[in-house]
């Protein structure tokens, strides 16, 4: 997606028909980025609650949100037209039905979800060192996503031609960063001497939510 989205706004004199390819299949590949992202989040937040109404919850979100999205992207392509920039202009210049920024509210919604039960958790973690870590690089995570996402739903509401979309490469760098990045913050677990099992009670943690902090339980069992 970073490739496709990456590469033909620096071209020029683009033939019509390849944008209309792009202006066809951009929301698909933004689709399919949105999936992937807000599946990860739906599994974190359920290593951070715990809870198994709460990750029912959360998945109902996640499906009406997917579904929500690909209602409007499927309405809002129908009514799009795209021209080439010519040899003035790099990429490719889209005409939707002026909705387009609609598609941007069911993620915004799932994120302010997904914010807000992240803010109820760290609050209760702030004395477990690990459960604390997942759950602030979650919320610093969840916080940049929501704002980015927030962003583009304006820029398309109240802004016009290349601006509305300006913001749309940069989030999905966001989540690849972000992702990325709280995992290794999780990896210092690994290493049994990096903390205590008296910090925290394993009872009450997920299996799934690291795979290298069982590891490390099961190494130092009597």
């Amino acid at each position: 997606m970073l490739f496709f989205n990456g590469l033909h706004p620096s071209i020029f004199n683009i033939s019509p028909a390849v944008c209309d390819f792009v202006g066809k299949w951009t929301p698909w590949l933004t689709l399919l980025s949105i999936t992937t992202i807000q599946l990860l989040l739906v599994i974190r937040v359920h290593v951070i609650c715990n809870s198994k109404s709460t990750t029912i919850f959360i998945g109902l979100t996640f499906i009406a949100s997917i579904i929500s999205f690909i209602v409007l992207a499927i309405w809002i392509t129908k009514g799009m037209t795209a021209g080439s920039g010519g040899a003035d202009f790099p990429g490719c210049v889209f005409k939707g039905s002026g909705y387009t920024w609609a598609a941007w509210i069911p993620p915004v919604i799932f994120e302010m979800v997904i914010v807000s039960l992240t803010v109820w958790k760290l609050v209760q973690y702030r004395q477990t060192s690990m459960l604390y870590v997942v759950t602030r690089d979650s919320l610093v995570y969840f916080s940049v996503m929501f704002s980015s996402l927030l962003g583009n739903l304006l820029l398309n509401r109240f802004s016009e031609g290349y601006y509305s979309a300006i913001l749309v490469l940069p989030s999905s760098v966001i989540a690849c960063i972000a992702v990325a990045r709280m995992t290794m913050n999780v990896r210092q677990f690994a290493d049994p001497e990096e903390f205590s099992l008296d910090e925290f009670d394993v009872t009450t943690v997920d299996p799934f939510a690291s795979r290298s902090f069982w590891a490390a339980w099961s190494q130092t069992r009597p």
